[in-house]
């Protein structure tokens, strides 16, 4: 749930600080343009940081379980 919530702020804050740009720029639109595409390629570089880092938690949160599930059943079985 953190990571979702680190996702939407990174949203929320390209969008407001592009929208921030775009009014405030004293730059020609192509400059403007050239500046928002450089910045749009630096969050997609932090969210795929950040997806990466949510898949590998999740991943390890998923064969832990497994592993705890599996160790679980096997106890129970040799019970028997």
């Amino acid at each position: 749930m953190n990571n979702l919530k680190i996702i939407g702020g990174i949203l929320s804050g390209v969008a407001v600080g592009a929208l921030i740009g775009v009014l405030t720029a004293p730059e020609s639109g192509r400059k403007t343009r050239k500046s928002l595409n450089k910045e749009a390629n630096k969050f997609k570089s932090n969210l795929n940081k950040v997806m990466d880092n949510t898949v590998k938690d999740l991943t390890s949160t998923y064969n832990s379980a497994v592993s705890e599930l599996t160790d679980k059943v096997k106890g129970q079985l040799s019970a028997k």
